[in-house]
């Protein structure tokens, strides 16, 4: 039988080749409790998929409301994930400034 941690990992591996997402997953992984750490891990994956798919989807607070687990509020969820989102837009606006900056891209403004 697949342990919680593994499964969680399993289910968010395809992140992992995506060069413009961070290690994202490396902070669900720091999460002391198992089903806490699965749910928010499954609702990160959503959000992400649904932010490649759709630039208008819902809030990030939408998500977290869907990964609640008792014990837990969605301020401490969506506190994971304002960190993590803001990894990859970072990241993100990084690899923009690159591109731009690029002295190939300079010439077909040109």
């Amino acid at each position: 039988m697949v342990s919680d941690h593994s499964s969680v990992l399993l289910s968010l591996d395809w992140h992992r080749e995506c060069p413009c997402i961070p290690d994202w997953h490396l902070h669900v992984e720091t999460l002391e409790d198992p089903a806490f750490r699965q749910s928010v891990g499954e609702a990160i994956r959503d959000y992400f998929a649904d932010n490649v798919a759709n630039t208008t989807s819902p809030p990030i607070e939408w998500y977290a409301s869907k990964a609640v687990i008792k014990g837990r509020c969605i301020a401490e969820i969506v506190a994971v994930w304002r960190t993590l989102v803001e990894e990859v837009e970072t990241q993100e606006r990084a690899v923009r400034d690159l591109e731009l900056a690029s002295p190939g891209n300079a010439e077909l403004k040109q």
